[in-house]
């Protein structure tokens, strides 16, 4: 029994290794990447929120990884090193939703609305869209300027 905990074994190469090795990295990065495919998506939705944007970051997350898929050292780490690098992509879109002001759309209609010389009359958001983009293809309407 002692012998057998003190012999040193020779590394066994995954699958992944020994097709890294046999030089086929597309191959390689696809499969690696499908078999973790929705357990990263997961991890996005959960900490965005948002299973849109979740998907972008996954997406994004992937080209990083396809880019720099020669660095990794060990493709048996490849979950966690492609999970690094979407919570990391998580992280910045969190930091730029923060920065980004988020403005109303429906009041904004209304603005809109009052200062092109249509009557200015309270009209539902939905015929202020469909009226304004009526405009394009043809000339918008003047903006009024203000008389002295």
């Amino acid at each position: 029994m002692e012998d057998e905990a003190l012999s040193i074994e020779e590394p066994v190469l995954s699958s992944e290794s020994m097709t890294v090795a046999a030089g086929d990295p597309t191959a390689t990065f696809a499969r690696l990447l499908d078999r973790s495919l929705d357990r990263q998506y997961r991890l996005a939705t959960a900490i965005l929120g948002d299973p849109i944007e979740a998907e972008d970051a996954v997406h994004d997350a992937a080209l990083v990884a396809w880019r720099g898929f020669g660095k990794l050292r060990d493709v048996d780490r490849f979950d966690a090193w492609f999970g690094r690098i979407l919570v990391n992509g998580c992280r910045d879109r969190l930091r730029a939703r923060r920065r980004r002001p988020i403005i109303g759309a429906l009041p904004m209609l209304g603005n809109l609305d009052a200062g092109h010389g249509q009557g200015g009359s309270a009209r539902d958001p939905v015929t202020a869209v469909a009226d304004r983009t009526s405009w394009t293809g043809r000339s918008r309407p003047s903006i009024p300027t203000m008389s002295s």
